[in-house]
């Protein structure tokens, strides 16, 4: 009997079935981790499953990194040269090889021990005035130790009192000029000419006379002669201090003591 082609003829959609019962529960899926092996660098990483779906067992291909730059122990370095800078005290910086490295640490240590050099160290500083060690500088505060005593000391006391003196016979006394001090230690200057005649010996005598204590402090024998005299003096009591000139030799016809200055600075 003969076919007759229709085509993609579809029908009307039927009724639908009832539900069909519930199936009993599956078991409860697995998973598990198995081997882990280690392959060179440069193969693939990979994961299988070396078990079942509901029993899942993964073995893991994990390769190696990529291998490190070979390298020395710095112990083993030897620096062929060293590449100094020419400013002082150079700092190492990010990027530095080896030879600007250790040229920049030599350069420093080459600093500073020229500016050690330089230094004075703290044990050569001195506070007090009694050392006499070579190559001691004084601590800051002698500065003002030094002033208290130099403010002690005063203004230096200068008499011009200018004048001249005749003794024509042996054994006569005059005094040029006198000067009242209180007590302390001075440094006396005076400045006195002798000149005049003399005969057989004679001397012209000037001394420099206390008067509280009627002593001589100081004697003076040289013959038409220009001569300056200094020296340290302790006075305990306030007093008159004199140019004595006096005729200590004999047969004397006259003479003649110039006084050009006396001068006192207290020390002390």
């Amino acid at each position: 009997m003969p076919q007759v082609l229709i085509g993609n003829v579809r029908g009307l959609q039927g009724e639908r079935g009832a539900q069909g019962d519930t199936g009993a529960q599956g078991a409860a899926a697995t998973i598990e981790v198995g081997s882990v092996t280690t392959v060179p660098y440069g193969q693939a990483a990979r994961v299988t499953n070396s078990g079942t779906t509901g029993a899942a067992v993964f073995d893991f291909v994990i390769p190696q990194g990529r291998p490190g730059e070979e390298t020395t122990k710095i112990d083993a370095l030897t620096i062929d040269a060293l590449t100094e800078p020419s400013t002082a005290f150079p700092v190492p910086a990010v990027g530095d090889n080896g030879s600007t490295l250790f040229g920049k640490i030599a350069k420093w240590f080459s600093d500073m021990t020229a500016l050690v050099a330089t230094k004075l160290n703290a044990s050569a500083v001195v506070n007090n005035l009694t050392t006499t060690n070579p190559g001691y500088v004084l601590d800051a505060r002698q500065g003002k130790t030094l002033k208290d005593q130099i403010d002690t000391m005063g203004t230096p006391m200068s008499y011009g009192l200018t004048g001249t003196v005749t003794v024509s016979a042996e054994g006569a006394i005059n005094f040029i000029s006198s000067v009242t001090i209180q007590p302390g230690t001075y440094l006396v200057t005076a400045s006195v000419l002798l000149g005049g005649t003399a005969n057989d010996g004679s001397i012209a005598l000037v001394r420099l006379f206390d008067e509280a204590k009627n002593v001589q402090i100081h004697n003076f024998y040289p013959f038409t002669k220009a001569f300056t005299f200094t020296t340290v003096y302790t006075v305990t009591q306030a007093t008159r201090l004199f140019i004595q000139c006096k005729a200590a030799g004999s047969n004397t016809t006259a003479y003649q003591d110039a006084f050009n200055y006396l001068k006192l600075l207290k020390i002390k």
